[in-house]
């Protein structure tokens, strides 16, 4: 399963509609803050394994540095899931906007 998650972005303004905007207190993954929880019971688990790692801040993203944000926000975390002994396959930002 991928682990869906809303990055603080406090460090970064995302710079999308609010309508659009999934980054703060959104249906749309759980809280960066709340990580320590769903792997506890995710453990419970023992069928359901974390292959990845998904973030989406909202759609229309037109500023690179958002996707560096991000980037560096999956990568750390799984960086840090990696030390818990969670090996992550995929990596995944969305938000694109196609032109």
């Amino acid at each position: 399963m991928f682990l869906r998650l809303r990055p603080p972005t406090n460090d970064c303004d995302v710079q999308v509609h609010p309508f659009v905007n999934t980054s703060d207190k959104s249906k749309f993954g759980f809280d960066v803050n709340e990580l320590d929880d769903v792997l506890g019971s995710l453990k419970q688990a023992k069928t359901v394994g974390v292959i990845g790692v998904h973030c989406h801040l909202g759609s229309c993203i037109n500023s690179p540095q958002v996707f560096k944000y991000l980037g560096n926000f999956v990568s750390e975390l799984a960086s840090d899931l990696k030390r818990r002994g969670i090996f992550i396959e995929f990596l995944n930002v969305g938000g694109v906007k196609f032109v």
